[in-house]
Formats: C-alpha cells, structure tokens, sequence
C-alpha cells in the first residue's frame, strides 16, 4: 500500500523566522512563517509524503508503502520499514511510541503503534462510525489527539483503545494537520480547494479559530521541530573581510563534521571555539562584547568557551581556517556552537566569526 497523496503536507519548526516546515504535493519541503503565514519553498522530500512525525532528533515521513527518515539539514530522504497507508503519524515522548492513523476499511479506522526500527505495528484503538474518518494525529502536552471529519476533535485513549469527542464539528471539516507548537498552541489547518485556512484549536472544547491563510497550498499531518541548525551573530573585520563561519556535512553522529572560516591573513593561527551555551559563560550573559576588554572594533563573543581546535590558514590564498570534528557514535541530540576567533592585522589582534548552532543528528 501508499501513503495517500495530499496537496501540502508535513509540518515542523525550521530556523529563524520561518518557525515550520511543510511537505507540499510533489513531496518537496516549504518552510512557513506562522507570523507573516509567508512560505519559502525549499526542495528535497518524497512524492507523496505525509504523516511526518520526531522524536526531537529523527523525522519520519510515509510515502509509497514506507517509514521515510528525512534528513533535517538537506531535506533529502532514506528509505525505511514498510508500512501501511497512514494519514498522520504522531510521536509521543513520554511513551516513547510513534502512532499513525489509517482507515481499514470503509466506516472503520484504526490507531496503530510502529516500531520505527522494525515497522511493526500494533493496534491500539479501532473506531467505527461516528470517529471512521480520521484526517490528522498529534501528542500535545502528553495527551494524544486526532480529528475525524465529522465529530471534531477527539481525545484519544490508547491504553484503553477509546475516544471521547470533545467538540462537535459543524458539518465536515477537513482538518489537514493538527500540530503541538513550542508556543503551547496545538495549531491546524483546514484545506480548501489549492488553499489552506491556518487555525489554532482548543484542546478543551475543540473549537477552532481561524488565524489566516496559507494559499495558494493545503495540508497534511504534521509536527513541531527545533532547527537542526542555527547561524547567528556578526563577524568583525579581519585582514581581507568579515570571516563567515560556515558547516559542511549533515552532523549526524558518527561522522566527520567540516568546519571553515574565510578572509583571513595567509599563514595565521586560528581557533574554533566550542560550547553548550549561548546564554551565558563564566557568569557573563552572551553575547559578551569584547571590544573594551581586547581593544577590537565591533568584536562579540556568541559561544561560551569551553573548549576549542587550533588551525592555520595555507600559506598562499584563499585564506582559509579549515576545522574537522569528529562526531562520536551515541552524541545524537546534543547541541553545541561554535565560533572562530583568529590572530588578525585589526585593532585588538584579532577577528571573530558569527556563531553556528548544532543540534547532531542520528
């Protein structure tokens, strides 16, 4: 079986401004600005992917008959298990169990619990008419929810394998995604024709409010994710320019991350910087200006100094730092920055980089 095509599907927290992300009808990723509800289209995915669902570090998708692992940095997408044709998928931390929701037959739906690793599944719920037309599936604040077309919201029991309406829809209302948003909101969006209406619910009453919309796309399920990556900060100058720090590689743990610094002087001493915090180091909020304590021109401190790699720059151009960190296997979920700050012609000796922000990946 295939994962059933929708028109826009998907939904996660990306970085900056654009706080989701959404899988559109040809399968590639769209990321959103819940505020501006303006949407950049990004490339990647699957054809035919909905469902997406985390576990704060791995996203899966489904599409064509299978659990999809999505790459968060690249979009780009592994086959996994195979599954049966789920409209929404839904993680739920405190139980550590990925649900889907899928229809079995006509008038009759089904809440299953998959083994990512293996696709195996099993049934948790099984509903007949009024709950046999189930759209989207999200956990928000530990409780797990679905929405059937006609009867609203429903909370869902899946120890017990029962649902409880809280509120009546009126009429059919085709809910395309319902999500758990960082801000505490369980968000959803109503598809009509090639366009969606953006909405918050209450999860108490099930009642939905209209934000606005999200044209010219509709929905599918989807879900709340942090960026993988951060970029953040303002360089100072160096001998040639501003030095932008710049990752390559996806960071996923057990591999080699590739980190450079540009514009500097041929032949100088660089350091990258490494910490697990933005907020504050050694007592000093970040970012900590260093220009009264070094004498630099606009120089900031983004990353707390805990530890850091020595590097030069080649002897003829560019004048390239180059840094390569080894990811060792089980860092998965660990986040941590870094900056560069380099031996430079400039007042106080020395340039600093804008800072990256790194969540390693499984």
């Amino acid at each position: 079986m295939r994962c059933t095509s929708l028109s826009f599907l998907g939904l996660i927290a990306a970085a900056n401004a654009q706080d989701l992300v959404l899988v559109d009808a040809q399968g590639a990723m769209v990321t959103a600005d819940t505020n501006t509800l303006t949407l950049v289209r990004q490339g990647g995915g699957q054809a035919g992917m909905h469902g997406l669902a985390t576990d704060g570090i791995t996203l899966w998708g489904c599409a064509n008959g299978r659990l999809l692992t999505i790459d968060r940095l690249t979009w780009a997408t592994v086959n996994g298990a195979p599954l049966p044709d789920y409209m929404s998928l839904a993680w739920d931390a405190g139980s550590s169990a990925l649900y889907g929701v899928r229809l079995i037959a006509p008038g009759t739906s089904q809440v299953d619990r998959i083994d990512p690793a293996t696709g195996r599944v099993t049934a948790v719920a099984s509903w007949h008419l009024p709950f046999a037309a189930p759209s989207a599936l999200a956990v928000h604040q530990g409780v797990l929810f679905a929405w059937e077309t006609m009867a609203g919201l429903v909370r869902v029991d899946p120890v017990a394998g029962t649902g409880i309406a809280l509120g009546q829809a009126t009429g059919i209302v085709n809910v395309q995604f319902l999500c758990s948003h960082p801000s505490g909101r369980l968000l959803a969006a109503t598809q009509f024709g090639l366009g969606a209406d953006f909405g918050q619910i209450d999860p108490a009453t099930g009642r939905l409010t209209t934000l606005g919309h999200l044209a010219p796309y509709g929905f599918g399920g989807g879900v709340a994710l942090p960026p993988a990556r951060r970029v953040f900060g303002n360089p100072c100058d160096d001998a040639l320019g501003r030095p932008t720090l710049l990752l390559q590689g996806s960071c996923h743990a057990g591999t080699a991350l590739t980190v450079s610094s540009d514009f500097h002087a041929l032949g100088t001493i660089g350091a990258l910087i490494l910490g697990f915090s933005t907020i504050s180091w050694n007592g000093a909020p970040l970012p900590l200006s260093l220009d009264p304590l070094l004498g630099t021109h606009g120089c900031s401190l983004y990353v707390s100094a805990d530890s850091m790699l020595l590097a030069s720059a080649p002897l003829v151009p560019p004048g390239i730092l180059t840094f390569s960190l080894a990811l060792p296997a089980g860092t998965a979920g660990i986040t941590f920055a870094m900056q560069n700050a380099t031996l430079a012609p400039v007042p106080g000796s020395t340039s600093w980089s804008n800072a990256v922000e790194q969540t390693v990946l499984r």
